[in-house]
């Protein structure tokens, strides 16, 4: 396997002195934009790496969401909404980062939250107990407390399916 520069076993990756007449040679339509591109990306994926990687990722889970983020922001064309002046570029990959990790795991959150649960639907369930509860009255008597809490019950629900 080819060592992956900027591994934490060599003390992690640095972030270059960020050269704006590449940034901005990425944001022209020719064919210089893609070798612009492509030494951007090679610029920053070490330090990018190190920085997935000190978060507690496994080496190939950072490879793999570096590689999407670069995708992300080559997709998004975000590199063009960088200025100079209002600050350093490393500064908007870290925090561009964050965020997309961020994005990320609240997707894989939401999938987990509602993912493996079949929605039940209170009134199909209302009618059932309803039947059975008017076809187990004729069988078996109710002593008044039970009557009670059976109503109360059904009252609770159906004011709370009228809000």
């Amino acid at each position: 396997m080819k060592a992956i520069p900027g591994t934490l076993r060599e003390g992690g990756a640095s972030f270059a002195t960020t050269h704006w007449s590449v940034i901005a040679a990425c944001t022209l339509d020719n064919g210089s934009a893609n070798a612009a591109l492509a030494q951007l990306c090679r610029d920053y994926w070490p330090p990018l790496y190190t920085f997935v990687r000190r978060r507690g990722y496994s080496p190939a889970d950072a490879q793999d969401l570096v590689q999407g983020f670069f995708a992300h922001l080559l997709e998004k064309r975000a590199y063009t909404k960088t200025n100079q002046a209002r600050g350093k570029f490393r500064s908007f990959l870290l925090a561009s980062l964050k965020h997309y990790l961020a994005d990320l795991w609240d997707r894989e959150r939401a999938l987990k939250r509602g993912g493996n649960y079949k929605l039940v639907l209170l009134e199909e369930q209302i009618e059932a107990i309803e039947s059975l509860s008017a076809d187990e009255s004729a069988s078996i008597p109710l002593d008044e407390e039970q009557q009670y809490e059976q109503q109360w019950a059904a009252s609770l629900v159906s004011h709370a399916l009228d809000r």
